[in-house]
């Protein structure tokens, strides 16, 4: 186990039995039981809001069973928002630093607004620092992007006229095959009927061929990059 970690909990009764302390013990290792008083919403104040959040959304999944219970506080425990733990981190210390300032006496609304609106000014400080490191960040992806879309762009065209080239050479393919197709000795037996056929056969492959390549061309001409580069992926 983490030699960091702590078990924190209340001095309610259903926490000080001597099973719950060994299993604390067993799980954590000795000396790592932090225990507030039973009645202490102050220092309990972790514990409170946690549950608060995970436990409406265990009973919106209304479990039937003690198994369904302990999975699904599991899994609402472990997708449990950063946010959440590091607003509940970050108002706690406050507490605890107003707790001992007062020397171990209640909290009053008052400084409870008082830790509330020195938290919001600091994550509204931190806020428009994420902003401002955010908007470096989209220049320089837009720096990026514009770099990489004229190299995109170029690779693009390329590709384009690989695909014009090829469209060229399956024609003059179809061309040649005809030729020698027109240049068989008439004297065969249904030599004629055998031509219109071969003729036949080599346009449609053709067309199919072209209209392939043809649907590739269009579809590079209209793609941005993004698009490309999951193009390029993809083939």
């Amino acid at each position: 186990m983490n030699n960091e970690l702590y078990f924190e909990q209340d001095e309610a009764s259903a926490h000080t039995s001597h099973t719950n302390k060994m299993a604390i013990e067993k799980l954590f290792g000795k000396n790592k039981l932090i225990q507030n008083p039973a009645n202490s919403p102050d220092l309990a104040y972790p514990i409170e809001y946690i549950w608060a959040y995970i436990k409406p959304r265990i009973k919106r999944r209304n479990p039937q069973t003690l198994e369904e219970l302990k999975k699904f506080t599991l899994e609402e425990w472990n997708s449990i928002p950063k946010k959440i733990i590091d607003n509940c981190r970050k108002n706690y210390k406050k507490r605890l630093e107003k707790v001992i300032e007062l020397e171990g006496e209640r909290l009053e609304p008052v400084h409870l607004q008082e830790i509330n609106k020195e938290l919001n000014e600091k994550e509204e400080e931190e806020e428009i620092e994420e902003n401002m490191e955010e908007e470096k960040n989209i220049d320089k992806l837009k720096m990026k992007v514009t770099y990489n879309d004229g190299k995109m762009n170029k690779l693009r065209k390329k590709e384009i006229k690989d695909l014009k080239k090829k469209i060229k050479e399956i024609k003059n393919e179809t061309k040649e095959k005809i030729k020698k197709t027109n240049e068989k000795k008439k004297k065969i037996p249904g030599i004629v009927m055998w031509r219109k056929k071969r003729k036949e056969y080599l346009k449609k492959q053709e067309e199919e061929k072209i209209k392939n390549l043809e649907e590739k061309i269009e579809k590079l001409e209209n793609m941005g990059i993004i698009d490309y580069l999951k193009y390029t992926k993809d083939y």
